[in-house]
């Protein structure tokens, strides 16, 4: 579905931020493919190109990109040039490349641990003043000088502070309990809506995606992200917390699918290795397949690469819950100052994901694969701010892959 089509459906989002909904939405999508088409022509990747830089969206739906000062490779100059003479990107110099920026952002903790900060402290990345934001219920005028001066050598302003209230709070996982009452809808979709042959999220699925239900032995749910994969092994990638005190069997959304592999860590990101058929007459198979509207009564589109979130862009998850939602990214990396867990977050005016949506997938209008809903990012449980878990960084801690490619692989 098209960015354009997207605002369409939830205009306040959008004015929330003060972009101009349809002109916005078209500017980004032209922008992105003016980024990737330059990177392309430099055998560039976005990964290799964080080293350069950075970018972000402004409140305008421009893509305004960074380039660090004096890079060290050779390359950067003419990459800089191109992009400058790229119609509707905004070009910066600053002092730090994305790569800086979370290397900073890591040792935050560390670095400020003797000042007794409130636990429900997180860092946050700020494109646009190429640096960070210091996100805190309280803070006294002691330790707000002290953190200044210890970032002094970053220059001025390194680090800007916002204390609210809102922020006392730790994030909690969006996972289903059993006692929570959700009607799981019937196969038998009106023929005037879908085909009678529909499937639900809750249907038993031989070809294994994202946006699916997945049972958990205690009974409770979340949603597949994908499917991952390392050497020989196949796996159902879903949120950390899903698997914790998880114990048995675990089903897709009846069928038996394997047991907990992985239950987390520094990520929210969790694995089921995939060890049986469920006795489906075809089997289980690894695809690329996402399921994200249910009203499709089946998978409506393909994964096609795995990306890290933009700042203002607009980005989409599918839950067994709450559906297919919109919302914009609004944070790319919180790093909680408790326990150094990162998340990116993601806005919206609704709901954008409660329980039974953990694991479900985070996607831009490309179908590039972000990252998997893992908990609320407000101290309301209100649903409308989400922290979700990245998935690159996620899989690449764990050396594991994303199944991307467009054949089927028969696993079981």
């Amino acid at each position: 579905m098209k960015k354009s089509m997207l605002l369409a459906l939830s205009l306040t989002v959008y004015s929330l931020f003060g972009l101009n909904t349809a002109e916005a939405s078209s500017l980004q999508e032209e922008n992105e493919a003016r980024f990737n088409a330059v990177l392309k022509a430099h055998n560039l990747t976005s990964e290799e190109f964080r080293h350069f830089g950075n970018r972000y969206y402004n409140d305008k739906g421009e893509l305004v990109i960074q380039f660090k000062n004096n890079p060290s490779a050779k390359s950067a100059s003419s990459l800089l040039t191109d992009f400058a003479d790229e119609k509707n990107i905004i070009v910066e110099n600053v002092q730090y490349s994305e790569v800086d920026l979370f290397a900073i952002q890591d040792e935050f903790s560390e670095k400020t641990k003797h000042l007794n900060l409130s636990k429900y402290t997180k860092i946050a990345m700020n494109e646009e003043s190429n640096g960070l934001t210091l996100q805190t219920p309280s803070l006294t005028d002691e330790q707000k000088q002290q953190i200044s001066a210890l970032y002094k050598e970053y220059g001025e302003d390194f680090i800007q502070f916002d204390i609210d209230s809102k922020y006392e709070f730790i994030p909690s996982p969006l996972l289903k309990d059993p006692s929570v009452t959700v009607t799981e809808p019937s196969n038998e979709v009106s023929s005037l809506i879908t085909p009678l042959a529909a499937k639900t999220r809750y249907s038993n699925f031989s070809e294994l995606g994202g946006g699916i239900g997945l049972k958990l032995p205690s009974g409770n749910t979340c949603t597949t992200t994908g499917v991952g994969f390392k050497g020989a092994d196949y796996f159902i990638v879903t949120a950390g917390h899903c698997l914790t005190n998880e114990f048995g069997l675990f089903r897709q959304y009846d069928a038996p699918i394997g047991e907990s592999h992985l239950d987390s860590g520094p990520f929210d990101f969790g694995l089921v290795k995939i060890t049986q058929s469920g006795n489906l007459p075809d089997g289980r198979w690894a695809t690329n397949k996402l399921f994200r509207e249910t009203s499709k009564g089946d998978y409506d589109a393909r994964i096609n690469a795995v990306q890290r979130p933009v700042k203002l862009d607009v980005v989409s998850k599918s839950g067994t819950y709450t559906d297919k939602t919109v919302g914009i990214v609004t944070n790319t990396r919180v790093v909680s100052y408790l326990d150094g867990r990162e998340f990116f977050e993601v806005t919206s005016d609704f709901v954008f994901a409660d329980h039974g949506d953990s694991g479900g997938p985070v996607y831009n209008e490309n179908n590039e694969l972000l990252g998997l809903v893992s908990q609320y990012g407000d101290k309301y449980g209100s649903g409308k701010v989400i922290y979700n878990t990245h998935l690159i960084d996620a899989a690449n801690h764990y050396g594991v892959s994303i199944y991307t490619a467009n054949t089927a692989l028969r696993i079981k």
